[in-house]
């Protein structure tokens, strides 16, 4: 029996690697005492294995269905035998599944995993989301940023392309538990379309000019599309020197977007059929001379100052109608060429979010722009600003403010587009913002949330509101006072367990100077 077992161990490991000398086999069944025989004989492979494995598997093909066999199983129950302490680390789930279910050395160098293929292997955990839909639980990191380095390379010969052209993907389940009870889900090698890969590099050329101008203390992931600059460690340890600045850099990774690895799950799950392309795969020249932002911009520049009720009549807008609430959303997908509710991929997959914003005759927003309602409870529990929701939000999102002005005070007054842009939050904003969140974390783990009571009622709040907090204020996000959260500490004043719904909203003199 334990000479079957063994058997099964071997022709495991050997099945998709090179063949090596026949006498490596003679040996298999030999029952010497001592550590569990199968272990001792899987760990005697590897090590024959290993300094040839990386170069000994002959096609791609072999890779992928390799780690497919992992799907529907956890690596304990493939490969029992493994006795490790549990670790924290992002990566040591990676590591296992190369050292023990590929028999690689653990590579931490620039080269890829499998080094002759020239495909890097890349293991990504999935969440359920409330409503049961499986997503990416978060980015999928690409190697450190080396600020000295990228500024002396060109992309298709860089470091980062050189180790991530091809990916091997492999997500799992994420749980409280161990790595190795971590269920795979979904393995594949992922191609990047044409279209894809102009935008990646036009990122990374992005990242490299910011360095280049001494400006790496200023990236941010909402700077570009697909492929974002992360933070890594949010701590003066985490500080590095910079080219051409004398001001230190939070040290950052080269990694594809959450919202990226999410149009990878649903390519490979669910495609979507209901959706539009902005810029199709033939005109992807086009992409590459003129890049995206430009390309979508100037579908909206022939309608600057345009009434919106002309621009509708102009591309055959039927049955606009310009009182409904998303009537001006509306119109600006049609300006973009997007019919009805077709989603837009590269929308998507860059984190987009398209925001209109109507104009008073001043020249001020009519209203603030909020994000979601957060959860008191969630709120307090998060550990550092880094790692908070609102942090994320305004790291990684990017917008396209599509803005409208109103031609005077009258309820009939027209309504013409006045421009469009897109916008993500510089640094030093986003410091500001952190002033704004620690102090309403504060407040609601301490229960401080009320000031006073009005006599009619109403409850004057401690969060910062918009005139001391200009970036970034907290307010209601409900239609009544009704509608709330629960706290996880009880309001000092009124004893309430519970509080209306709040969110974090960019004002409205905020928004005036972006758009402006």
């Amino acid at each position: 029996m334990i000479c079957i077992q063994k058997l099964i161990t071997w022709i495991k490991i050997r099945f998709y690697s090179i063949e090596k000398d026949p006498q490596s086999a003679i040996e298999v069944c030999d029952t010497s005492e001592g550590v569990s025989e199968e272990a001792q004989e899987k760990k005697n492979l590897m090590e024959e294995n290993s300094s040839d494995e990386a170069s000994g598997w002959r096609t791609i093909d072999s890779v992928i269905a390799r780690a497919k066999e992992l799907i529907g199983r956890t690596l304990a129950e493939e490969y029992p035998e493994i006795e490790i302490s549990v670790s924290k680390s992002k990566g040591h789930l990676g590591e296992l599944i190369e050292e023990h279910h590929f028999g690689l050395e653990i590579n931490n160098e620039s080269r890829p995993d499998f080094e002759n293929l020239g495909v890097e292997l890349k293991t990504s955990p999935l969440r359920k989301t409330t409503k049961g839909k499986l997503s990416a639980k978060e980015r999928i990191s690409l190697g450190m940023i080396d600020y000295f380095q990228i500024v002396e390379e060109r992309f298709h010969t860089s470091g980062f392309w050189k180790k991530n052209e091809q990916l091997l993907i492999m997500f799992y389940i994420h749980t409280a538990k161990p790595v190795i009870h971590r269920r795979f889900h979904l393995a594949d090698l992922w191609h990047f379309s044409k279209s894809d890969l102009i935008i990646i590099e036009q990122d990374w050329n992005y990242i490299k000019t910011k360095v280049a101008y001494g400006l790496a203390h200023e990236l941010s992931e909402g700077d570009t599309m697909y492929l974002g600059a992360a933070t890594k460690g949010a701590s003066k340890n985490s500080l590095r020197e910079q080219p051409n600045a004398t001001e230190k850099a939070m040290s950052r990774a080269y990694s594809l977007k959450t919202s990226y690895v999410n149009r990878i799950i649903q390519a490979w799950l669910n495609p979507v059929e209901n959706e539009c392309l902005l810029i199709p795969e033939e005109d992807a020249l086009l992409l590459e001379e003129r890049g995206f932002d430009d390309l979508i911009l100037n579908r909206f520049r022939p309608f600057y100052g345009w009434d919106i009720l002309d621009i509708a009549e102009a591309l055959r807008f039927e049955n606009f109608n310009p009182l409904a609430k998303s009537s001006l959303a509306q119109l600006a997908r049609a300006i973009m060429g997007v019919p009805g509710r077709a989603t837009i991929p590269e929308f998507e997959a860059a984190g987009i979010a398209m925001k209109t914003i109507r104009l008073k005759p001043n020249g001020t927003p009519q209203e603030s722009m909020s994000f979601p309602a957060f959860q008191f409870t969630e709120l307090v529990r998060e550990k550092s600003w880094a790692d908070s929701l609102l942090f994320q939000r305004l790291e990684e999102s990017r917008f396209l403010f599509v803005v409208f002005e109103i031609q005077g005070a009258e309820k009939e007054a027209s309504v013409t587009l006045k421009h469009a842009k897109f916008w993500n939050m510089p640094q030093l904003d986003i410091r500001e913002a952190r002033k704004s969140w620690v102090l309403t974390r504060d407040i609601v783990a301490n229960g401080n949330i009320v000031q006073y009571v009005k006599d009619n009622g109403d409850r004057k709040t401690n969060f910062p509101g918009a005139a001391e907090f200009p970036v970034v204020h907290v307010r209601p996000h409900a239609t009544t006072t009704d509608d709330t959260h629960p706290l996880p500490t009880p309001d000092r004043i009124t004893g309430s367990q519970d509080y209306t719904k709040q969110s974090f909203w960019l004002g409205n003199k905020y928004l005036k100077q972006i758009i402006h």
